[in-house]
């Protein structure tokens, strides 16, 4: 999770130049968004911290498209684990990931 922990590193702290900070996102996109873009089909807690993943690359690189892709990926996973009883008389099944 460390675009999340990046995100308030660069805004409470004057020791990261911008620079640096620049090309922590760019690795971000080119080496880790590759791996947690899809989430995950072998269960929900692994799906669902890739998509948090996703999120948080998303957020700390002011990319808005990656950022969208995650959010509408959890809208669909979220009922799967979020259960309500109007959603009948079982949970609803993951959606299908990689």
């Amino acid at each position: 999770m460390w675009p999340r922990a990046a995100e308030i590193i660069r805004h409470t702290s004057n020791r990261w130049p911008a620079d640096r900070a620049a090309a922590f996102g760019a690795m971000c996109l080119r080496l880790y968004l590759p791996l947690v873009d899809e989430g995950a089909s072998t269960n929900g807690n692994i799906g669902l911290v890739m998509t948090e993943a996703a999120t948080h690359i998303g957020v700390f690189t002011d990319n808005a498209s990656v950022f969208e892709a995650a959010i509408s990926r959890w809208r669909a996973q979220a009922p799967a684990y979020l259960y309500l009883s109007s959603d009948g008389r079982t949970p609803r099944r993951p959606p299908l990931q990689r």
